[in-house]
């Protein structure tokens, strides 16, 4: 599940109200978030500044696939992979990968619209 601070701060409120202890998840990286919590196991809830307010996504990531055209390269269309930078000792040089995400069942994913933020 993925949304912005203000919502994901009215499910802990929420949770911190009914006097429940908050399951946390654990990420890659050490950092740990919320989880909520379903029968078939724990969906962590992960907050993504960029996100719309008042909305929360869900994915199911098994039905996610990354499809791409090349791995990653460095741009080389005049000549050089390296530029001058104007005005500093340095150079420059652009990593590119063409890329797009295509959902297999778009039916597993969903979206909670017009939740008020905490």
């Amino acid at each position: 599940m993925l949304s912005n601070l203000g919502v994901r701060r009215a499910y802990f409120n929420l949770l911190s109200q009914q006097r429940r202890y908050v399951n946390t998840q654990e990420f890659t990286g050490g950092f740990k978030g919320l989880a909520f919590t379903t029968d078939q196991g724990d969906i962590p809830f992960v907050v993504d500044t960029d996100c719309p307010g008042n909305r929360v996504y869900g994915m199911n990531e098994k039905e996610l696939t990354l499809y791409r055209e090349a791995d990653w390269s460095f741009m080389d269309r005049d000549g050089s992979k390296w530029t001058k930078v104007a005005g500093f000792d340095a150079y420059d040089a652009t990593m590119y990968q063409y890329s797009n995400i295509g959902a297999h069942r778009r039916n597993t994913h969903f979206l909670l619209a017009d939740i008020t933020e905490g």
